[in-house]
């Protein structure tokens, strides 16, 4: 706020920016230290296989009250939920590439 009252402007924009990188710092340390080969095939296979390695992994603990599954706007789901969103998501991709 400014001394006469009125917001600067993108003060709201910066703070969710902030917030969402603040969230999502393992996500994007992950990306950058992990990064997914080249081309889409190779790039598919190792997401792929990367995913079925984390899902093992959360099946593991998802008993645990402390492990929570939250959207970006702050939802939670159910390990369940964000695999079936997760194979929504490939199977609408999917049938974009074989259109």
């Amino acid at each position: 706020m400014t001394s006469t009252g009125s917001r600067r402007p993108g003060d709201g924009r910066c703070r969710r920016v902030l917030h969402h990188v603040a969230r999502s710092e393992v996500l994007y340390a992950a990306a950058f230290d992990e990064a997914l080969p080249d081309g889409p095939p190779a790039r598919y296979a190792e997401a792929d296989a990367r995913f079925g390695k984390r899902l093992v992994a959360a099946r593991a603990i998802k008993d645990d009250p402390s492990i929570v599954f939250p959207d970006p706007y702050g939802t939670f789901f159910t390990l369940a939920d964000v695999v079936a969103e997760i194979l929504a998501l490939e199977s609408e991709l999917l049938t974009g590439v074989t259109d």
